[in-house]
């Protein structure tokens, strides 16, 4: 029996199959006593009786009254055969057998009964035996006449209480518990369907008292689905959805709000909720159309266009607002774009710098772009000049192109002298703009005519146009100095009146001052986390999201008006060491981190373990194509396989690696490398932040403790203890982009 259990056996009761033994076994002797023997035996059975209380009859009548009902003993012995400290459904299943007034209501703790389907007989039998099995005596089989049988009380039916209790207590969470592993072990319980909505309801009730609508309205949905004509549903039903589409619209999510009254529509269609938001958002819908009608006319084309989208969220469904969004988007072309790494800077031609990339090109055209792989390195094409190669790729002739982008705001042109003296100054070592791969193989540079510039090279280049990634920029000023800033020439400008830390604005620049067909604005918009970003896409907040957190994607999958297409060319995660520092230097300590480091798992994790083309992991710092005919991957080796992961190793050779560091700042005299410290520098976004967090736990598991520094790449200066660099690297042409 359990620790704890009071009851003794009904022995009046249970029987166990008896084994008949030979009378020889058990010889009776018979020991005739003396009587002086006998006096003592009296005396000692008169010490060991115990003496008899005695009650006058007031104390026996109250004795009497407070004796405890059956019930209350059969409730006090069940509380004491369950183990309170445990919830019930964490222990061992059991069943309770309530003997009658005979055995004194005794309550018998037993093996679950072998019952077909786990179903009580109705009623329980008059005549016969019930075979039972003590829980605390495994093994041992008893037998119960069915008439002292009172009740039985199954493991399950004991769940099922105890949730009824817990719901009445309001003690929801737990309750959840209980049903939850009644559904799952025991779904043919009796009466398990009525519990549940009853659990239904009174949470939606108190959450109702609580405001948390979103809550009240989940699972009153749950149990119309179970139950439409429940008593009260519909009026919590309608009070639960009018608290949640309020949140909604007050957090202008007007795509959830109408989601909510579409779905009370179709359980309840004329619920007045539904008729009085419907005809609200009608109301708005109509004096946001006059308002646009009132921009367009007065020329207010941007006040329009945002004017629009409001309309577009509030009321998607008014007549006629197809032909009023194609008119506005005739009249001002506008996209906003969801990204996860504001700019800092404007580099269309960084490597490490995403957002500067991404951003910089609108403002900035260098004076030859990447446009696309090749066989043979990377295709370019320029916006300022057309370039030929010639003479056995020994020469290299510049045509200025006459519709050229001029700089802002001088509106000055690019001119053939600039782009020869820029060409001799990169060749220059005294100069700023030197350029070591220029240098090596221009010979001469001369002006051919007003148009043209004709570049001799010593020797024949693979991709010569690679190395001509640079921004063009005048030859002189007339102030006579250089510019600090490269002159815009771009498409686009920052608008710096509607910019500020969470939103760029970048306006096209008109040459006529009219509206241009083209696209006319561009929104960045920075979110901290990608789910925003989604969330922000399907409520129609933005158009475009710059990149999708691979383990989201399954977010954006299924919906039908959102088209997911990858980039042509891929971003190289890796980590760059600071060689100026003791241990990253140190080639041994490098190889340990490589070995200490789960890559794929890190892979998967991103990946949310699945596999996309393209994304693996790799041996080298160069793209290596999504397919064996990839021109994309020219540059990497698929014979060199990646180093496993042997976290042994690692150990190992980190600790060689730190005693060599060590002796050699010894010898040195310069100061002993941290111990088993690191510092690791990553960009601040989720993709690198939750990568590097697995690169912290993997190598703590080396001893090794480290430091994540979020610091954004755009930013020259880096923290001076800075060891690794987590970088996002756009490495397409890695005969140019490497050197």
């Amino acid at each position: 029996m359990d620790a704890g259990s009071w009851y003794q056996k009904p022995t009046c009761c249970m029987t166990r199959p008896r084994t008949k033994f030979a009378r020889d076994r058990w010889p009776m002797h018979q020991t005739r006593l003396s009587p002086q023997a006998m006096f003592f035996v009296v005396l000692l059975l008169l010490f060991l009786v115990d003496p008899v209380p005695i009650f006058s009859e007031e104390s026996q009548r109250q004795g009497s009254d407070t004796r405890a009902s059956p019930a209350q003993k059969i409730a006090d012995a069940i509380n004491t055969l369950i183990d309170e400290k445990l919830p019930l459904y964490e222990q061992a299943p059991f069943d309770l057998i309530i003997l009658d007034a005979a055995n004194d209501h005794a309550v018998l703790k037993v093996t679950p009964l072998a019952l077909p389907e786990r179903k009580l007989p109705q009623p329980l039998p008059k005549t016969g035996n019930l075979e039972l099995e003590l829980f605390d005596e495994p093994g041992e089989r008893y037998r119960v006449a069915w008439r002292n049988v009172a009740e039985i009380r199954l493991f399950e039916m004991l769940l099922l209480d105890r949730a009824s209790q817990l719901i009445r207590e309001k003690r929801f969470g737990e309750a959840y518990d209980y049903l939850d592993h009644l559904s799952q072990f025991y779904p043919k319980t009796a009466r398990l369907p009525e519990v549940q909505q009853l659990f239904l309801f009174e949470e939606a009730v108190a959450s109702l008292e609580s405001h948390a609508f979103d809550r009240a309205f989940a699972n009153l949905l749950n149990l119309f689905q179970a139950n439409p004509q429940y008593p009260g549903l519909a009026d919590k039903l309608s009070q639960a959805a009018d608290g949640l589409i309020q949140s909604y619209v007050q957090a202008s999510d007007y795509a959830n709000a109408r989601g909510v009254v579409d779905s009370l529509a179709q359980l309840i269609p004329q619920d007045p909720v539904v008729q009085r938001w419907r005809a609200a958002w009608l109301q708005q819908g109509e004096e946001l159309r006059s308002q646009i009608e009132a921009a367009l006319t007065s020329g207010n084309l941007r006040q329009a266009d945002r004017l629009l989208r409001q309309l577009g969220q509030i009321c998607p469904t008014l007549s006629g607002l197809a032909d009023l969004s194609r008119r506005v988007q005739e009249a001002y072309p506008r996209v906003r774009v969801a990204v996860t790494l504001p700019p800092v800077s404007f580099d269309p031609n960084s490597l490490t710098d995403w957002a500067a990339r991404r951003s910089g090109r609108l403002l900035f055209r260098s004076l030859l772009e990447y446009t696309a792989p090749s066989g043979e390195g990377g295709v370019y094409q320029s916006q300022i000049v057309d370039c030929q190669i010639q003479a056995l790729e020994r020469r290299l002739v510049f045509q200025l192109r006459a519709d050229r982008p001029t700089f802002r705001p001088s509106g000055y042109l690019y001119s053939t002298y600039d782009l020869a003296q820029q060409l001799v100054n990169a060749a220059d070592p005294q100069r700023p703009e030197y350029h070591a791969d220029w240098a090596a193989i221009v010979d001469r540079v001369r002006i051919l005519s007003p148009d043209t510039v004709v570049v001799e090279l010593r020797h024949s280049h693979v991709r010569p146009e690679g190395i001509l990634r640079w921004l063009p920029t005048a030859a002189w000023t007339l102030t006579g100095q250089e510019l600090s800033n490269p002159p815009e020439n771009g498409a686009f400008t920052r608008s710096q009146q509607e910019s500020d830390d969470r939103t760029t604005v970048y306006l096209r620049i008109s040459e006529s001052g009219r509206p241009s067909p083209e696209l006319a604005e561009i929104e960045e918009t920075a979110f901290a986390r990608g789910r925003d970003a989604i969330r922000a896409l399907k409520q129609g907040d933005v158009d475009v999201i710059d990149r999708v957190n691979p383990w989201e994607l399954q977010l954006l999958e299924n919906e039908p008006a959102v088209v997911i297409k990858p980039y042509r060319v891929p971003l190289v995660h890796m980590l760059v060491p600071n060689l100026s520092r003791a241990l990253p230097a140190n080639r041994d300590f490098r190889r340990a981190l490589l070995y200490a480091t789960d890559r794929k798992k890190i892979l998967q994790a991103l990946l949310n373990q699945r596999d996309l083309p393209g994304c693996q992991v790799i041996s080298g710092p160069m793209p290596t194509g999504r397919r064996f005919d990839d021109p994309l991957g020219y540059g990497y080796d698929s014979q060199i396989q990646p180093r496993p992961y042997q976290p042994s190793l690692g150990l190992a050779l980190a600790e060689l690696a730190y005693r060599q560091s060590i002796e050699f700042a010894k010898k040195r005299g310069l100061p002993a490398p941290p111990q088993h410290k690191l510092t690791l520098v990553h960009p601040p976004h989720e993709i690198a932040r939750e990568a590097c967090s697995q690169i912290r736990r993997q190598w703590q598991l080396i001893g090794w403790e480290t430091t994540l520094v979020e610091v954004h790449p755009g930013k020259a200066a880096m923290p001076p203890d800075c060891d690794f660099l987590y970088v996002e690297a756009a490495i397409w042409d890695p005969i140019t982009d490497l050197s």
